[in-house]
């Protein structure tokens, strides 16, 4: 039988979706440094969610600097760090009888509006 393999794309929705699991940063231990942000970061995003009635219309670049970091932590491990991102894309698959052989990350930063994409490993 052959093995099945896939990539995962996620995008920014995505990523604030992690960073609420209460596992993320447990299953992903190296990426922990990066818990306190993100906590800072959607808490601010909920008051504005709070403020403006609902959480579509709240202001996402509040969580600009903790995706970043996320992306730039992965991107750091690429080379130093296997391992790292292989947990994350374990993480993400959350399947166990298919090899994920990655993740795509689409997004596009507040200050450009330019579509950047991330591929790992």
């Amino acid at each position: 039988m052959a093995t099945i393999t896939r990539m995962v794309s996620i995008s920014r929705d995505n990523i604030i979706n992690m960073f609420e699991q209460p596992d993320f940063f447990t299953r992903n231990q190296a990426l922990v440094d990066i818990q306190p942000l993100a906590a800072s970061s959607l808490a601010a995003f909920y008051e504005s969610a709070k403020k403006a009635g609902c959480r579509c219309r709240a202001d996402t670049s509040l969580l600009t600097n903790a995706i970043m970091a996320l992306l730039d932590r992965l991107e750091a491990a690429r080379q130093t760090e296997p391992e790292t991102v292989q947990q994350f894309i374990r993480y993400v698959a959350k399947a166990e009888d298919i090899a994920h052989t990655g993740v795509t990350i689409h997004y596009i930063h507040p200050g450009t509006n330019s579509l950047r994409r991330y591929v790992f490993p």
